[in-house]
């Protein structure tokens, strides 16, 4: 069946119509310019520019509260090294210790010297994250000067676009086990453990390579890569084996610790925390400390990254 001109204007109209085109299609290019008002687009973009310097003026102003405030945190070490080097001082009895307003934990059994030794590698880690924290501090200054001079620019956040229904497209989106990055080892008994390099690895290693029985190990009192072994038991593993998985937490989470604390429980006793990538809550967990083997790698045999 075949139309006619006006038959055919009529239905691609009402096509149109249902897609919500019609008024912008018909309108003139008059009418057009009689919506757009140049000095009211300049008016809104002004005050979006005035209100995005506020925005990131109270940002810096949160952000070198923080820093300063980790500042005098780690400024404690100093007071620290003057209580290590006292002859009359002793370390505070008990598993989780104050001490100047720094807060330790230590595992049970462990003797003074083993306490004094976590406590010259917190200050080791102060001593690190002090120069960090003023170059950053510095930096901070700098640009909140700029910012306040309006010498620096700021990033106007415009409001959102909508995208037309007949142009939204369904993405593919890479599969999180193909993103996860596992570092996979084997002890000379042929006992596998793996490594996670980030939050999403983390999860992967514990939803899927891990079984219920196994180790999870991770370093106790900082932020550490996960860490878990194809054992049941602590006492499948060695002294040297213990020693080979704080090294490995240590290299992968960017530590310098010669004693590691590390914690570890079952894998069943892991419960993963909803909106937070790797992140766990844990129960019936365990401490011990070990040795870093600066050559842990040459004892282990690598599977796959």
């Amino acid at each position: 069946m075949s139309l006619d001109f006006e038959e055919a204007k009529k239905a691609i109209t009402e096509v149109y119509n249902e897609c919500g085109r019609s008024q912008t299609a018909m309108e003139s290019a008059q009418t057009r310019d009689a919506i757009f008002d140049i000095s009211k687009y300049e008016n809104d973009l002004g005050a979006l520019s005035s209100k995005s310097v506020k925005k990131k003026e109270k940002f810096l102003v949160r952000k070198i509260a923080n820093i300063k405030a980790d500042l005098k945190k780690v400024e404690t070490k100093d007071k620290l090294i003057e209580l290590l080097e006292s002859g009359e001082w002793a370390v505070p009895e008990g598993y989780r210790v104050n001490i100047l307003g720094i807060k330790f934990k230590f595992e049970s059994g462990l003797n003074e010297w083993g306490k004094r030794n976590l406590i010259y590698e917190k200050v080791k880690a102060f001593k690190r994250a002090e120069v960090i924290l003023r170059k950053r501090l510095e930096e901070t200054q700098k640009e909140q000067e700029k910012v306040s001079e309006g010498e620096e620019l700021v990033k106007i956040q415009l409001p959102p676009t909508i995208t037309p229904i007949w142009n939204n497209v369904k993405k593919k989106t890479a599969n999180n086990d193909e993103q996860a990055q596992l570092y996979e080892y084997k002890f000379n008994n042929g006992v596998k453990f793996a490594v996670g390099a980030k939050d999403t690895a983390n999860d992967y290693l514990r939803s899927k390579w891990a079984k219920k029985e196994d180790l999870w190990f991770h370093v106790d009192g900082y932020p550490s890569a996960h860490l878990i072994v194809k054992a049941e038991s602590i006492s499948q593993l060695s002294p040297d084996d213990l020693n080979i998985i704080g090294s490995c937490l240590v290299f992968h989470s960017n530590l310098n610790l010669d004693r590691p604390p590390l914690m570890y429980t079952q894998v069943k006793n892991l419960k993963g925390i909803k909106g937070q990538k790797g992140g766990v809550t844990m129960k019936k967990q365990k401490y011990l400390s070990v040795s870093f083997l600066d050559d842990w790698k040459e004892r282990i045999a690598i599977i796959g990254v």
